[in-house]
């Protein structure tokens, strides 16, 4: 081992102790930001694929589970089954469901 310094390593730490130019340090630091910025719309990008994903795995268990219970729903009452299950009675629960959720939103 020489007690020597190490001319590369002095370098080093000669370069790394002088001031940046401006223009050089704003260059790096917008680069850091758009690296940033690219890395979370890759990531929101892939939180919105997987979600859909998870969506297109999920959608048939829950169709046949919603229809399953207005088949439930319609042998129960027997008057109304015919509403039920016709698109005309899909309709109007829309529109009762919209007008529920315009209420709730404008009361607050």
């Amino acid at each position: 081992m020489l007690d020597e310094p190490d001319p590369t390593l002095l370098a080093a730490f000669a370069q790394a102790q002088t001031p940046m130019q401006e223009t050089e340090f704003l260059s790096r630091v917008i680069e850091r930001i758009e690296r940033r910025q690219r890395r979370a719309l890759v990531e929101r990008s892939a939180m919105v694929i997987a979600a859909v994903a998870l969506m297109a795995i999920a959608a048939p268990s829950i169709l046949q589970a919603t229809a399953d219970a207005m088949s439930f729903i319609a042998q129960r009452s027997s008057d109304y089954s015919s509403l039920l299950l016709s698109p005309a009675g899909w309709v109007v629960s829309l529109l009762v469901g919209f007008v529920v959720v315009h209420r709730s939103l404008r009361t607050r």
